[in-house]
């Protein structure tokens, strides 16, 4: 179709039979809209797309589902499959306001996560990205972000809202987190935690803040975790950490220790747990500094 614009305001689907969809017109979205993939089905827009409501890439008998715009994201995204296997792939920019939720592997050529938007990467799924800036968004999940260039200036949360979790992200060029990133870990009650996992070829570069959110049960001293892990190494290093004194009355805090491939935390006693009855001056040879 031609026209200067399109808005859909209701329910709208590309089939994944045929030779593609061609929309030459800027497309607006505040319905339902459904990109289905075939075996060799892409779908093209020659305008940038804006997604105000949902937009759902799924992929279907033996390809995934392809649109070939660019999109700026304020609603939902999802990337599903009934029945494929391929990867749904968005083989431009996207710039994402909203909820980018991948429960099937996705392929983007490039990606923005803004101010507010999520990322939402779920169990065994894999977001493929030649390039990622986490600018003030979240990124959550126990999936992978394969990203040859990722760089977070947002959160970065393992896991879900209800269980702890593995999010994964493979750098091969240069991975970074800035000032203003966080790294939030939850430590359950029954002793477990979220893991953030660096794989590939690009060291670590380290800056922003540790957040531990701490539900665990009273954990004796000597337990450990590994939260963060690296396996080409790390430079820097968080410049705070919060979280971890909730067990001062039990005499034990959790020591934040960064070794060569992993940020651990070490259940740690402590004689004098730092409460307002403490005999002790800060700073003298009588106080514990943690």
């Amino acid at each position: 179709s031609s026209t200067e614009e399109f808005v859909n305001h209701g329910e709208l689907i590309f089939s994944s039979t045929g030779n593609g969809v061609v929309v030459n017109a800027s497309f607006v979205n505040f319905g339902d809209f459904e990109v289905h993939g075939g075996s060799a089905t892409v779908h093209d827009i020659n305008s940038n797309v804006d997604n105000h409501g949902t937009l759902t890439l799924m992929a279907v008998g033996n390809g995934g589902a392809g649109l070939s715009a660019p999109i700026d994201n304020y609603g939902e995204l999802i990337s599903v499959a009934d029945g494929g296997t391929d990867s749904n792939h968005l083989p431009e920019f996207v710039e994402n306001y909203g909820v980018l939720s991948v429960l099937h592997d996705l392929d983007i050529q490039s990606l923005d996560n803004e101010d507010n938007g999520l990322v939402d990467i779920a169990t065994a799924q894999t977001l493929k990205v030649s390039d990622f800036d986490n600018n003030m968004g979240t990124v959550r999940g126990s999936g992978t972000l394969d990203a040859a260039y990722f760089d977070s200036w947002g959160i970065l949360q393992p896991g879900s809202t209800s269980a702890t979790g593995i999010l994964t992200i493979v750098a091969s060029a240069s991975a970074e987190l800035y000032d203003s990133s966080s790294v939030d870990i939850r430590l359950t009650g029954n002793n477990q935690s979220d893991v953030l996992a660096f794989q590939g070829t690009a060291v670590l570069k380290l800056d922003g803040q540790l957040r531990l959110d701490n539900q665990m049960s009273n954990p004796g001293a000597g337990t450990s975790f590994s939260i963060v892990t690296s396996v080409a190494g790390f430079t820097g290093s968080f410049h705070s950490v919060e979280g971890t004194d909730l067990y001062l009355s039990h005499g034990v805090v959790l020591d934040v220790t960064q070794g060569s491939n992993s940020i651990d935390l070490i259940a740690t006693s402590v004689s004098i747990p730092g409460t307002l009855a403490a005999d002790a001056l800060a700073g003298s040879s009588a106080a514990d500094v943690i």
